[in-house]
């Protein structure tokens, strides 16, 4: 089977440590499997500042298992694949301090326990978000059993439910400066299935961090601000003082997953006709979270209203919908497709078309009818942080900002780049 990591971003963490900042107290999380103890943070003079590097990554799994294979050695222990681990080191890179991954529609925590066994060879360790039973390395049931996230039914998963997760791995030297204070999984709605939020509230450095894992709507964009209004409320009650904003209480809060904002005004065969072109950064024009910034930027009739979203890299190919089973993926440099004759550009497109799903037809529960799906941007990351006249209520506003592209988002080097963007983008190759 051939997987996609679907968006992935790096953000950089400076913290001032003559003014570490902190929420209320009492809201500490007793129920992790393995909870971070706060230490003493004694820094000397010339250690003012703290650099964290977070990798954050989101997948839709698409409700399968993707069958991770795992070798037991002679003395009892799993291990990965060796045949994977190469795969493995092309997507993942090792040099970060915090790494957040997602997932949504997922069906198993295997994924998950199989990169917790890649980094630890880095000296990253996995924070364990619920309880492990004593038989959840035996059964796929268990595996189920033990994931932290939003869990219901849906398409692709009725005898079994599916979810909306999260993991947490840090790097050994941020032991001392890391701590779980709070999680909590976040229901969209009772008819909403798998739908909703897996949220982590982390202190780092003294600076608090909220990470959601998100699935939202795939109808309008309205419903999609209802969506988020149902889970700023419901996150803001459960993971600090009921009744507060939750954009008003964390010094940030970094919200990514499979949003499911599409391109509009576009047909399926524009949309490809442009990616084999060359002209890719011009489908952010019709991205309906874009436009929707644009025209409600100023009120409160726009969901993510003063969240910030990197600057995408040059090669960010919209993520929805791919063909599950195909046998290529696409990550060609738009400038160069630009330069191709007509022959090249009618192969990019045929090679496109046999990656994007552009029809589909619903189950015969829904209806059964045929309809168009457009490629679009539905894998993203967002982020927030505290304005100045909000400091009152948390003291010192560390600032969360993303990563200046380095032309290697994960560890497979691009000959180009886009002077001015974020290491931000989609990674196509395969696990």
């Amino acid at each position: 089977v051939v997987l996609v990591l679907n968006v992935v971003a790096s953000i950089a963490l400076n913290t001032n440590m003559n003014g570490t900042g902190t929420t209320r107290n009492g809201h500490s999380h007793d129920n992790a499997a393995e909870h971070l103890e706060e230490k003493g943070e004694v820094l000397n003079d010339a250690d003012q500042f703290a650099l964290t590097r977070i990798w954050i990554c989101s997948w839709n799994m698409a409700a399968k298992d993707h069958n991770f294979k795992f070798k037991t050695t002679a003395d009892g222990q799993r291990i990965i694949d060796p045949d994977q681990i190469q795969k493995f080191e092309q997507i993942i890179p090792t040099n970060y301090d915090l790494y957040v991954i997602g997932v949504q529609e997922g069906v198993s925590d295997a994924f998950f326990h199989y990169l917790a066994l890649y980094l630890r060879e880095s000296g990253i360790k996995r924070v364990r978000l619920l309880q492990q039973s004593a038989q959840s390395t035996k059964t796929k049931k268990s595996f189920r059993q033990e994931c932290f996230g939003v869990h219901g039914r849906g398409d692709g998963s009725f005898i079994n439910t599916k979810f909306t997760g999260i993991a947490i791995y840090y790097r050994d030297s941020l032991a001392p400066f890391i701590r779980v204070k709070q999680t909590s999984a976040v229901s969209a709605g009772i008819t909403q299935g798998s739908k909703g939020a897996a949220c982590v509230l982390l202190k780092v450095h003294g600076t608090t961090i909220v990470f959601m894992s998100t699935h939202m709507s795939s109808n309008s964009t309205d419903q999609k601000l209802e969506h988020f209004k149902v889970l700023v409320n419901k996150a803001g009650d459960t993971l600090g003082c009921p009744g507060m904003d939750l954009l008003e209480q964390f010094h940030h809060v970094v919200w990514f997953g499979d949003l499911n904002y599409r391109v509009q005004s576009l047909t399926a065969d524009q949309v490809l006709s442009k990616m084999a072109l060359g002209h890719l950064s011009s489908l952010w024009e019709y991205d309906s979270l874009r436009l929707e910034w644009n025209r409600f930027a100023k009120t409160k009739k726009c969901a993510f209203r003063n969240f910030v979203e990197p600057t995408p890299r040059l090669d960010f190919y919209p993520t929805y919908k791919k063909k599950p089973n195909r046998q290529l993926d696409f990550d060609q440099n738009p400038n160069e497709l630009q330069r191709m004759n007509a022959s090249d550009k009618q192969s990019s497109l045929s090679q496109l078309d046999k990656i994007y799903t552009t029809k589909y037809k619903e189950p015969f529960y829904k209806g059964g009818n045929i309809h168009d799906r457009i490629p679009s941007f539905c894998d993203r990351v967002l982020y927030h942080s505290l304005d100045t006249h909000h400091q009152h209520h948390v003291q010192s506003t560390p600032a969360l900002c993303a990563e200046p592209d380095t032309a290697v988002l994960n560890c497979v080097e691009f000959s180009y780049k886009k002077e001015g963007c974020h290491n931000y983008g989609s990674i196509p190759h395969q696990l």
